[in-house]
């Protein structure tokens, strides 16, 4: 509870309080204003209150623009995560099919319009992925394909898309060893189109316990 706190209020609040300053020091202050050159030495002249000294003014508006990002980040990721952390929504095939029921009701809000043939795509993996089926790795691959045929702003929308998709499925799921797995198999969406950061991605998509068939070996593939 005391995490949430910090991390939904004071980080964005501690932010917003240095960039107050720098607008302040930028624009209400009255002092020095010191510019260092590489080739001569610190100068410094008056600055008076009500005329904008760049510097300042400038490092205080990008923390303001971070700390309102923050806080509304971090208040849409406790609303997503919130239903799911409910420990009573089970683990496995359960929170599997789960996943996929969320992120199809999901897709189908934000997509309500005539549906293209990679949306088509997107919802027949959902089916997949909530069944447990055995060619979810094959419906991401056609669904990779696909996407790198299409022309450059398709692509494009599209790799947004799909990582929208992940990153608002990840996000959803609780971060314990219970769901490292599935949490893995879910970044596979992120070959779909280019990737940023670090993140596990599954070399196939592994079933839950109580699916699999046979033992299958886990491979570590960090998209960058």
């Amino acid at each position: 509870m005391h995490s949430k706190v910090v991390r939904l209020y004071l980080i964005p609040l501690f932010l917003l309080l240095v960039g107050l300053a720098g607008l302040y020091l930028g624009y209400f202050h009255t002092g020095p204003s010191c510019v260092q050159s590489v080739a001569t030495e610190s100068t410094c002249t008056p600055h008076a209150a009500g005329t904008i000294d760049p510097v300042p003014t400038v490092v205080g508006a990008v923390f303001v623009l971070v700390a309102v990002y923050s806080f509304f980040r971090f208040r849409r990721t406790e609303n997503v995560r919130g239903p799911v952390r409910d420990v009573t929504r089970g683990t496995g095939l359960e929170l599997q099919a789960l996943l996929a029921r969320d992120m199809r009701a999901s897709y189908t809000k934000h997509h309500p319009a005539s549906l293209s043939e990679f949306d088509r795509q997107m919802l027949s993996l959902f089916d997949s992925i909530e069944a447990g089926a055995g060619d979810i790795d094959t419906k991401i691959e056609t669904l990779r394909i696909y996407v790198q045929k299409e022309g450059r702003f398709q692509r494009l929308k599209h790799q947004y898309r799909a990582n929208t998709v992940w990153r608002t499925g990840d996000e959803s799921l609780q971060w314990v060893s219970e769901t490292w797995q599935l949490r893995t198999n879910w970044a596979r969406l992120r070959l779909l189109g280019p990737t940023w950061g670090k993140y596990t991605i599954a070399a196939a998509w592994v079933p839950p316990p109580s699916i699999a068939v046979s033992p299958t070996t886990q491979a570590e593939v960090t998209a960058g």
